[in-house]
Parts: C-alpha cells; structure tokens; sequence
C-alpha cells in the first residue's frame, strides 16, 4: 500500500465500479474482450452462481478484469509500482469499457486492499501488539486478552464514503499452515455518483485507507516492512 515498504504484506488489490445493469454487455462481452484480449487471453473459471460474471486474466495470472451485467473490476495481484501504477491501469481498463458500452451512470466504487501478515503465535496465543494497533475493551478484568482466534468487520463512515475493515486471525490453507493475520480495507463510494469522478474516488479511497493503514500497524511491524528488521 505504500511505496517505501519493502516487504509489504499486500496479496491483492482491486478496484471496482458498479452500474445500472445493462443485458447488452452479456451479448456482446466480445466488443470489450477484443479490445484488451492482447493483455488479457485467458479467460477465467466463473465464481460458483455467477453465470453472467467474466473473469479474463494475464498470462502471469497476476492481473484479472472481471466484468458482469452491472460492474467491472480491476485485480492486481502484483503491486510493484506502487498506487500510481495500479490506479493508472485500473482506469485504463475501465474507461475502456465505459466507452465501449457507453456506461453514463455509476452507484458504487469500491477500492480494495487484502493484506497477510505472518504472525506467530506465543503459546498459542496471538501477539497482537507486534502487529498492529488494535484491541477489544472487555466487560471484566477476568477475561485476559489472550486470543487464539479473532475475526472483526468494522464499518466506518469518512468523508461521504464508508470503510469496511476485516481483522482475522486465521491459518493458510497451503502445506506451509502459515499463521496469518488479515487485514482487509475496502473503501466504498455510493449513490448517485458521477461517472467523470471516477479518478478522484480511487484517490481518495487510496488516501483514507493508506492513512488508516498506516496507523493500525504497530511500530514494531512497520520496521519490519520498511525492511529494516527480518
């Protein structure tokens, strides 16, 4: 999320408008394919009950466009240029494809960030303090704040928009069983929105979360992402 983290804990990015549904894309899906399939050739196993959702990906399969009846998104699995290089080719392709089907009205925008943070856990208990900025105030002295497990969604209201937070605890799924903690940001626009405003909307969602961020990770695991501690 930020250009000086050498070991940014950042897994994907994604930004995503939504639209008034329009049939006339799932009939002529090719229109816009053709315009991006140099980049993006293959297309992508569609999300369980999803039919009319497209998935068309890079061939590294870092980089996905997903397109439905009422929204597109841009996905990075890769973050090497920092902010400016995702917001520069995710509106590359979405202003393509609104100048493809003519998109005039827009009623959400949605910017994304999933991070994972290894941890490892004391006595099987999760050290929150090294990692980020973040507690509960229990009801009685008698309940210790050691956890095992932790899964918070908070939503919060800045500026117009809102930001919805997932904090979990939780173990990868690989053959390493990797403790993680996952930070997940998705900060979203809604209503009527206009749709000429689109890039102002990603930076200032970009703005709020990387603040945000930024304040919610300890000290101790900022230098370790700025690369100054392993």
């Amino acid at each position: 999320m930020n250009e000086i983290y050498k070991n940014a804990p950042l897994i994907e990015a994604i930004f995503e408008i939504r639209f008034p549904a329009e049939i006339s894309i799932k009939c002529k899906t090719d229109l816009f394919y053709n315009k991006i399939k140099a980049n993006f050739p293959l297309l992508g196993i569609l999300p369980p009950g999803a039919p009319h959702i497209y998935d068309f990906l890079n061939k590294e399969k870092n980089e996905i466009i997903r397109v439905g009846l009422d929204r597109i998104s841009y996905h990075a699995k890769k973050y090497e240029g920092g902010f400016s290089k995702f917001q520069e080719d995710a509106l590359k392709y979405l202003y393509c494809f609104i100048d493809t089907y003519q998109i005039e009205k827009i009623s959400r925008t949605g910017l994304r960030y999933v991070n994972h943070i290894p941890i490892v856990k004391i006595d099987g208990v999760i050290p929150l303090e090294k990692y980020i900025n973040f507690g509960y105030r229990l009801p009685s002295k008698n309940i210790p704040n050691k956890f095992e497990l932790l899964n918070t969604i908070l939503v919060v209201r800045i500026d117009g928009g809102k930001l919805k937070i997932l904090i979990e605890a939780k173990q990868m799924p690989d053959i390493t069983k990797t403790d993680i903690l996952v930070l997940d940001f998705d900060f979203i626009f809604s209503g009527k929105l206009d749709v000429k405003k689109i890039v102002e909307y990603i930076a200032e969602s970009h703005g709020h979360t990387k603040a945000i961020f930024e304040d919610l990770i300890s000290e101790e695991y900022k230098k370790v992402i700025e690369g100054d501690k392993p």
